[in-house]
Formats: C-alpha cells, structure tokens, sequence
C-alpha cells in the first residue's frame, strides 16, 4: 500500500469539485503529437542530428598515423619522437583501465571509476 492518504472531497467544502491532477488539460491541448507519433518523431529528429555530427579526428595506430592530413589541416608534423613519448605515457591497469602518466614521479590521470577499482583492491 502507498503511504499517502486521500480526503473524502465532501468532507473538505473549500476545495473544488474536481482535484487539480483530474483537472489538469490534457498535453493535446499544447500542440505535442499523439502518443503514436511520438517514437517516429523521435527517430526522425535523432537521424537528422546524427546526419549532421561527424567525428573529426578518427582513429588510428602509432605504427601508421595520418601524419599528411595533420599536417594540412593543423600544421602539426608528427614525429617518431613525439609518438614514441605519447605511446610510452599510456599504462594499462590490470582491471583493464587505462591511464596516462603525467608527471616523472608516476603520478597518472584515468577516470573515477577505474582509481575506484585499483585503490579497493
């Protein structure tokens, strides 16, 4: 049973006939689209907003990086050097998380969940 309690509404002459939730207009009043519509509606609009987002940088290995298209489009040359310090600032945790080393001390960035893991253990 609910833990709330309902008045008999003759008992209580200062309240309306009818409760504000029953006399509420119903959302066919304010133009939404019947209940059947609505899920077409909704893929429709989220095939026209995934249409228009693309990713921008893509992925792609260490051993075969896009160095010419980097190059052009932000005038960054991709050195074996700067790969190799990129590569070998990214540890592995056992639990399967990743992180990357941001000082010479060992200290590493990851995400909540996965410090959440190692330090529980």
């Amino acid at each position: 049973m609910c833990g709330f309690f309902v008045p008999d509404l003759a008992s209580l002459p200062h309240l309306p006939l009818r409760p504000f939730l029953l006399a509420s207009p119903s959302p066919a009043r304010f133009g939404f689209p019947p209940m059947k519509l609505r899920p077409l509606l909704f893929i429709i609009a989220a095939c026209i907003a995934g249409s228009a987002l693309r990713a921008d940088e893509g992925m792609w290995l260490f051993s075969a990086p896009p160095r010419a298209q980097i190059k052009a489009k932000y005038g960054f040359d991709l050195t074996d050097a700067w790969l190799d310090h990129v590569r070998l600032s990214s540890v592995r945790f056992n639990s399967g998380g990743s992180a990357s080393f941001v000082s010479a001390d060992g200290l590493v960035i990851t995400n909540h969940h996965v410090a959440a893991d190692s330090l529980q253990k």
